[in-house]
């Protein structure tokens, strides 16, 4: 969990940090995951907030979770729905590059697409989109 975020979860970061430590504290670090139906293949646990539960100073309201256990239960339907449909998260839609006097110079059919064209990682044109930084001079942002 990034230090910066002032909320986690709708709960402010200084409440989770002291029940998280307070879970610590009292019974130790997170040793083996609970998950009935895990695989077995983590090696790194966690304290996980079950389903339905409040942010409480209560042992009953956390399980111990595996990595993997924990990132799968905290997908929720908004995730499913938003992976599902691409779409939804900007995969398809179109971009436009910019050079630094602002004017348009290239329009691309996707993200993707414009990876390709610059010849860098997909990831480097959508961090550039959303983080407003310069991928070889240009800045991409998607076409409204």
């Amino acid at each position: 969990m990034s230090k910066y975020l002032k909320t986690i979860q709708g709960i402010p970061r200084k409440r989770y940090d002291q029940i998280h430590h307070w879970l610590r504290k009292t019974y130790g670090k997170a040793y083996k995951c609970e998950e009935p139906t895990c695989m077995g293949k983590s090696i790194t646990y966690q304290w996980a907030l079950n389903k339905s539960y409040d942010y409480a100073f209560n042992r009953e309201n956390f399980t111990m979770l595996c990595k993997s256990c924990h990132a799968k239960s905290d997908v929720t339907d908004e995730t499913r729905r938003k992976l599902s449909n691409p779409n939804k998260m900007g995969a398809h839609k179109p971009v436009i590059g910019t050079n630094d006097s602002g004017g348009v110079m290239y329009v691309f059919k996707s993200s993707y697409a414009a990876s390709k064209a610059f010849k860098v990682v997909p990831t480097g044109v959508s961090n550039n989109i959303c983080r407003g930084t310069k991928t070889k001079g240009f800045k991409f942002e998607y076409f409204k």
